[in-house]
């Protein structure tokens, strides 16, 4: 989310001892979530595409090769850049859509929230069982050296 990417990395480095280590966590490519996937399609319809690009956004970074050569552009050292899969849970999709609804404040009417969460759980129905809903997300872990 920072405009100039390399000059925050270059901050971060700044303010590192030598030999001290720089660590960051990004989220990975949108296809390996499900989960924001569903949702920025449901978001998409309902919507429009600018107000679903939030959900793009959060995964802009989802190249390990992009994130490798920010980091080296800004200097580092001893870069390591390492895509992991983890779970996201929720009790239900219907609180998946209400958590996104209610962390960046968007108010809808009953029938509109009642469409989204049919939507979102008809596409994540594969990731519902006991556990309620667990679905894949893949981040983009990276280390390197001042």
């Amino acid at each position: 989310f920072f405009p100039d990417r390399v000059a925050a990395l270059k901050e971060m480095r700044r303010v590192l001892r030598p030999g001290g280590r720089m660590a960051l966590a990004v989220w990975g490519a949108m296809n390996q979530c499900p989960g924001q996937t569903a949702m920025k399609e449901s978001w998409e319809r309902h919507f429009g595409a600018d107000e679903a690009a939030g959900f793009v956004r959060q995964h802009i970074l989802g190249d390990p090769e992009i994130v490798h050569g920010l980091i080296h552009e800004a200097g580092y050292n001893l870069v390591s850049v390492l895509p992991t899969v983890g779970a996201v849970r929720f009790l239900s999709p219907a609180h998946l859509v209400r958590s996104y609804g209610a962390l960046i404040g968007k108010q809808v009417d009953a029938q509109t929230r009642a469409s989204l969460i049919e939507e979102v759980s008809a596409a994540l129905q594969p990731y519902v069982g006991e556990d309620g809903l667990v679905y894949p997300i893949e981040a983009i872990l990276a280390s390197a050296r001042k």
